[in-house]
């Protein structure tokens, strides 16, 4: 019988013009640098708006929003 360890899906989505680009790191991406181990799969999803040419759309409209 084959045994399957449990892992924990730790999915973080930071805000509005917010990516770990920057020197002071946001909340969501301290938490998920501090989720570390073998029974942790973490996804970092950057805020919208924080690519250069879609910041002003980005952080009014939510362009860069995908479903």
């Amino acid at each position: 019988m084959k045994v399957t360890k449990i892992r924990n899906l730790i999915i973080g989505c930071d805000g509005t013009w917010n990516d770990t680009d920057t020197s002071a790191l946001t909340n969501v991406a301290k938490l998920l640098n501090a989720c570390t181990g073998k029974n942790q799969l973490t996804h970092y999803e950057e805020g919208v708006g924080t690519a250069h040419w879609e910041a002003l759309p980005g952080g009014i409209y939510g362009k860069g929003l995908d479903r």
